[in-house]
């Protein structure tokens, strides 16, 4: 089963969920008051939920009856969640207030999921099949849905859009190697490049606050996850965290 922890430097962690088959893909407000995350609430159902960041007052975001939501990303003024649902038959990502009250779908065109804010709340970096070659790809688009651009064209699967703090870069997981591993796009240069090179897959990027190292998980086993700390733009693994799985960390004060 997975639950959220949350780990104050120095101290041993700390569980915040205890309830359903499992609680993953915890994301701090901007604020850190609150961390959205999802919660595997029944066999195939998926819910959003939010709780304050002690772990106290978890609520169920959504007001309306969604199969299978995920992947929440906030808004960097904190009032809104991007998320992804299954509600029109294929994955597609919408945007919903604190409220939870009547998502706005912003894709239609194939799947779509994985989706990332800008720091400056105007574009949404995320991942699509739409190019109809049966891989994902990783395409920006404006906050509202408009104007999608296409990033990356491999022919394999490329998934999972961070950006960095400072929105030059995206940290995304590449199949590229024949193994998942951490590869950033350049946003000024338009190009990317390998950031790790490791035998077993790394997934899922996430930034430090600081933008000086990008946060993975590295499968280690069949049912075994650590969490990754690699340094930007260098790539050596400078901590490393037995059981982790799908980090993100944010400035402590």
């Amino acid at each position: 089963m997975v639950q959220v922890f949350r780990r104050q430097p120095g101290q041993p962690p700390r569980q915040l969920t205890f309830g359903g088959l499992n609680n993953s893909e915890p994301r701090w407000s901007p604020d850190g008051r609150q961390i959205a995350y999802t919660a595997n609430v029944a066999e195939g159902r998926y819910e959003l939920y939010l709780m304050n960041a002690d772990g106290s007052n978890s609520r169920r975001l959504l007001t309306q009856d969604f199969a299978y939501n995920w992947g929440a990303s906030w808004s960097p003024n904190g009032t809104q969640i991007l998320f992804a649902s299954n509600f029109s038959g294929l994955s597609q990502l919408y945007v919903v207030g604190l409220d939870g009250e009547n998502p706005k779908q912003i894709t239609f065109d194939g799947n779509n999921f994985l989706g990332s804010w800008s720091p400056d709340g105007r574009r949404i970096a995320f991942t699509s099949d739409r190019g109809g070659q049966g891989d994902n790809e990783i395409y920006v688009m404006n906050a509202d849905g408009s104007q999608v651009e296409q990033l990356t064209d491999n022919a394999i699967d490329d998934a999972a859009p961070a950006w960095s703090p400072d929105g030059r870069y995206l940290a995304y997981h590449s199949y590229e190697q024949g193994v998942f591993n951490i590869y950033v796009y350049d946003l000024e240069r338009r190009r990317s490049k390998a950031l790790t090179r490791e035998v077993l897959p790394v997934r899922f990027p996430t930034w430090s606050p600081d933008g000086r190292y990008v946060l993975a998980t590295q499968q280690s086993g069949e049912r075994a996850f650590d969490g990754l700390a690699i340094a930007f733009p260098g790539g050596q693994i400078v901590e490393r965290l037995p059981g982790a799985e799908q980090m993100q960390a944010r400035p402590v004060s």
